[in-house]
């Protein structure tokens, strides 16, 4: 996910990124995240479910579903986030318009 997050700060075509089923842990999800945050205003639809995300990332995808606004939908289900932590970020979400997150089965 590291080497993903290098290729999104340059990336000008992407919209849609499938990263589902590939246990990215914490550590390559915020790296993700932070680009999300600052560098790329391309990607539109990001699927992270199925992976190894904790409530350790819960702070960075909240700074970067307040952050890029381009983005419209974030998938992480089937994920290890908490009950309390899932309602932070369904709250996160519902101050976007057109903005969708989905953080099912958690």
């Amino acid at each position: 996910a590291v080497y993903l997050s290098e290729m999104l700060k340059v990336n000008g075509t992407l919209r849609i990124l499938n990263l589902r089923w590939n246990q990215i842990d914490d550590d390559g999800a915020k790296s993700l995240f932070n680009v999300l945050k600052d560098e790329n205003r391309t990607l539109e639809r990001l699927h992270l479910d199925l992976n190894q995300i904790t409530d350790k990332s819960v702070e960075s995808i909240i700074k970067m579903i307040n952050g890029n606004r381009t983005l419209t939908l974030v998938i992480l289900t089937d994920n290890k986030i908490s009950e309390d932590n899932q309602r932070q970020l369904e709250k996160a979400g519902q101050l976007r318009e057109s903005f969708a997150l989905d953080v099912r089965f958690c």
